[in-house]
């Protein structure tokens, strides 16, 4: 047993001759460099996926609003018409401008149907958009 012991601290020697050397201190430095870069690199990567990833969903994210709110201008705009010739009132009162507009409108549907129309909406509920030298039109 003894002699066992001996061997072991032999050996025990042995090695600590070895690590204490100049060659195998540089090789476990250089490896642990080596790791350290390693595990820097993955990290990078992972954190370079993590930022795309976030691109990517902010860019779907936005398309996705954006065709949401072209879906919704399309619904409002379903029920416009247009009349053409129908003169612009150059007043700067909205309210006067609406309330021209909405005698212009009866004034051409009674032309129309030559007898009074009852209108189931309110004219109030009408939305008139207009260009300068263009067309007026009505959102019902």
């Amino acid at each position: 047993m003894e002699q066992m012991n001996q061997e072991m601290l032999e050996l025990r020697e042995t090695l600590n001759k070895e690590i204490d050397k100049v060659d195998t201190k540089n090789s476990i430095v250089a490896v642990e460099e080596k790791v350290i870069k390693l595990v820097e690199t993955v990290e990078k990567q992972r954190s370079d996926n993590d930022e795309l990833h976030d691109c990517v969903q902010d860019a779907v994210w936005e398309k996705l609003q954006q065709d949401k709110e072209k879906l919704e201008d399309i619904e409002k705009r379903s029920t416009n018409f247009i009349i053409h010739g129908l003169k612009e009132i150059n007043d700067d009162d909205g309210e006067a401008r609406k309330k021209a507009d909405e005698d212009q409108v009866m004034k051409l549907l009674l032309a129309i149907r030559e007898r009074p129309i009852r209108v189931k909406r309110p004219m109030s509920d009408v939305l008139i958009f207009r260009r300068k030298n263009s067309d007026v039109r009505f959102q019902f």
